[in-house]
């Protein structure tokens, strides 16, 4: 079944969600810095759903491929920040691990949207169908989130700042 409208996408809800813990989280920065490191968080977390609402509001699936990679590229942006914030002593290792745990969540419903996006290109084209479509052969995707054995997230948490 097709969605209608880019709110029913589970993308764009796990976007919005992960918008609202980054909002809250924001709020509690400094003030000097709610105006800097927070606006270049806000415009970042803003840009995914933004973004997998413009793609899903496109004619067609290649325009939709286009804007689905530039959330992609907003969402990584956003885990650079946190970690920023978590070295600047605003964020505890705590409160990074959730947020982290909460953008593994948003990293695999977008990379799904995506595979289902890209089968659909190459099932428009006349190449293979949706269901024999493998991954090593996008190779905009990253590996699957594993929030669960991130150890080298830990490790960040772990390093000298």
């Amino acid at each position: 079944m097709g969605y209608g409208n880019f709110y029913e996408l589970d993308a764009w809800k796990r976007a919005r969600k992960f918008r609202h813990l980054i909002m809250g989280c924001i709020a509690s920065f400094p003030a000097e810095e709610r105006y800097e490191l927070g606006k270049q968080l806000r415009r970042a977390v803003r840009s995914i759903q933004a973004n997998i609402a413009e793609g899903h509001g496109r004619q067609t699936f290649k325009d939709e491929h286009h804007f689905l990679i530039i959330a992609r590229g907003s969402h990584a942006e956003c885990l650079s920040h946190l970690i920023e914030a978590f070295d600047s002593g605003y964020i505890s290792a705590d409160e990074a691990r959730k947020l982290k745990a909460e953008w593994d969540s948003v990293g695999q419903v977008l990379n799904g949207y995506l595979r289902f996006v890209q089968s659909q290109i190459n099932l428009s084209i006349g190449n293979k169908p949706p269901d024999t479509v493998k991954e090593s052969e996008m190779p905009y995707l990253t590996e699957d989130f594993d929030s669960e054995n991130d150890d080298s997230f830990d490790q960040i948490l772990d390093e000298p700042k």
